[in-house]
């Protein structure tokens, strides 16, 4: 893939391409440079990136790196926790230059992000164990700007099913987890979950994944089934298309709760491949939903974490070129 290079400024004495927050008081972030851009060791990161918050994961932390913390918030993450840095979080996350039983590129560069979730094997033998890992975006008692209420979200995604790393995954995990406060949060216009049934009627393979969102209070589903237990349960409506294990596959994310009623919209596209519409929730758009907001309501979010809780059985995710936004169009491209 041919890519043009130009000389990257410098970002709080990291080489990689990403959005830096203006304080450590206000937790704000900044565009990045123009692109194509340069990292070291002699990456590009995608054309296109005008992301608000990018991280290609171009630098070294590993899985017993007790500086795993200021490595990450040395590129522009606010929060850590994973167990390296002596947290009792059930897991660990760093990352590699490599994946066992692959052999083909990573999405960009030469390196990706390991989020290894080891509830079952950390926790010990209760009927119910979870993770409390995650990288952070924004604090707790931050503006709620600094995760746009109009927001959408990129990144690249491999679910690792190996003799080495055999993943299983729940039914649902959260994976994307704002706040407007403080955690745990009731306090969010959206959850994003990522599981190997999500919110569909049956589960697929335990290996791969659906893609599942959701808000206990604001959205009302009316043709859901089993309604109004499962009003509030956004699922895949447009396509069954899952996250494959064992294959690199992107995830583009829209979420809006910014407006007097919210919206929600996903696509995957596999390494190689062409995007697929997964999800399409927009009240009048979407028969039988209703997604209204209070005006008190409609804002964005002062943090968020990434995974949070990864229930009851282990799993190696690989994850790369990480983006947030606040256009589709500000997003990394790719062929």
């Amino acid at each position: 893939m041919q890519r043009r290079t130009a000389q990257l400024m410098r970002v709080l004495t990291s080489g990689i391409a990403l959005a830096v927050f203006a304080s450590v008081s206000n937790a704000q972030v900044r565009p990045n440079p123009p692109n194509p851009v340069t990292v070291d060791g002699g990456n590009t990161v995608p054309d296109g990136t005008r992301a608000m918050f990018f991280d290609n994961f171009e630098y070294a932390v590993g899985r017993t790196d007790s500086t795993a913390r200021t490595t990450f918030m040395n590129h522009g993450w606010t929060g850590v926790k994973t167990n390296q840095i002596g947290e009792n979080a059930n897991g660990y996350i760093y990352t590699a230059t490599s994946i066992p039983g692959y052999t083909g590129p990573m999405p960009s560069g030469s390196r990706a992000l390991v989020v290894e979730a080891l509830p079952r094997q950390l926790a010990g033998a209760a009927d119910f164990v979870q993770t409390d890992m995650y990288l952070q975006l924004g604090r707790e008692d931050g503006p709620q700007t600094a995760i746009p209420g109009n927001v959408w979200f990129q990144f690249w995604i491999y679910p690792a099913n190996t003799a080495t790393q055999p993943s299983r995954y729940d039914r649902r995990n959260k994976w994307l987890y704002p706040c407007r406060s403080y955690y745990p949060c009731q306090n969010h216009g959206w959850l994003f979950m990522l599981g190997s049934g999500g919110n569909e009627p049956a589960d697929g393979p335990p290996a791969n994944e659906f893609l599942a969102l959701e808000h206990p209070t604001l959205i009302d589903y009316t043709l859901a089934d089993e309604y109004p237990t499962n009003r509030f349960k956004l699922y895949q409506n447009s396509n069954k298309t899952q996250i494959v294990a064992n294959r690199w596959t992107l995830v583009k994310l829209h979420m809006n709760s910014s407006s007097a009623t919210g919206s929600y919209e996903a696509w995957l596209k596999p390494m190689g491949g062409q995007w697929v519409k997964v999800a399409n929730w927009v009240p009048g758009v979407t028969p039988g939903l209703n997604w209204n907001i209070p005006s008190d309501q409609r804002a964005g979010h002062a943090i968020l974490r990434m995974p949070t809780t990864v229930n009851d059985f282990d799993s190696w995710t690989y994850m790369d070129d990480f983006a947030m936004s606040t256009t589709e169009a500000a997003l990394p491209q790719y062929p």
